[in-house]
């Protein structure tokens, strides 16, 4: 558990024990973008898709109840909890998916 709440996403990039190790710790800001096209989505399988949502799945599994309560501070939103940082980026996901189905009925029809 300690080695994957120490990874960071990158060079630079914050790992989760650091994100949540002090009140108000900000939270890295990234061009959406450039996330996107540095990481070639458009070219995972639906089984690679499946295993970064379960990694994530897992990562998230191994946060103590306490942590959820701690906050950070959201370079465009403020001071957010980690639930609410989680929730947010789950509805975000969301959306994406709606657009994703949008797209795949208009190419049925």
């Amino acid at each position: 558990m300690g080695d994957t709440l120490n990874q960071s996403l990158g060079k630079g990039k914050w790992s989760i024990k650091q994100a949540i190790s002090d009140d108000h710790t900000p939270f890295q800001s990234y061009d959406p973008e450039m996330y996107v096209k540095e990481r070639a989505y458009e070219w995972y399988t639906a089984e690679e898709i499946k295993r970064l949502k379960e990694r994530r799945n897992n990562t998230l599994q191994l946060l103590a109840k306490d942590i959820w309560e701690q906050s950070g501070l959201h370079p465009e939103e403020g001071i957010m909890t980690v639930q609410i940082l989680a929730e947010t980026i789950a509805l975000h996901e969301h959306h994406h998916l709606d657009q994703i189905k949008s797209i795949i009925s208009m190419e049925q029809c």
